[in-house]
């Protein structure tokens, strides 16, 4: 029932992959870390450790101070409240996805960062791209994207 049939290449080519297979990091979290063992689960089922109600307790048994970092955000905030808001709120793999997790510093993250913002915030998308660094962004600065600012924390998103 796995949607994507090449998974394991997938997660070889993620950051979390590479530390497996590059450089060896045997601390390196694999599938059964995130997905468990005899309890797999599908994402939809609230009782997986992949579902949105679980991911943040999932990936914050490795990524502890990002926890808390969400947590702690406007997003983490949401989520945390419950409601009818809750479903919005995004989570972990809604900004890393799944198994192509790069780093946040990424070129490639930062530029595709906008855009993912932009599905709910897009009255602030459109102020970004106006400005320097928007218009920088745009014009194809993606290769020194990690020097190129973002939306600020105050502006309600994070670089």
């Amino acid at each position: 029932g796995i949607k994507s049939h090449d998974a394991v290449k997938t997660f070889r080519d993620s950051i979390h992959g590479q530390g497996l297979y590059k450089m060896g990091l045997n601390v390196a979290p694999t599938c059964s870390d995130c997905h468990g063992v005899h309890t797999i689960r599908p994402a939809k089922d609230t009782a997986s450790r992949t579902s949105k109600a679980q991911i943040s307790d999932t990936c914050g048994s490795c990524h502890v101070g990002v926890e808390k970092t969400y947590a702690e955000s406007v997003h983490g905030q949401v989520f945390l409240k419950g409601g009818a808001d809750q479903g919005k709120a995004p989570v972990c793999v809604d900004c890393h996805s799944a198994h192509s997790i790069e780093r946040p510093t990424s070129a490639h993250f930062k530029a595709t960062s906008d855009q993912k913002c932009g599905h709910c915030h897009e009255e602030p998308l459109k102020h970004y791209r106006e400005t320097y660094h928007g218009k920088a962004m745009a014009l194809g600065r993606t290769t020194s994207a990690p020097t190129v600012a973002g939306r600020g924390r105050r502006a309600g998103w994070i670089v």
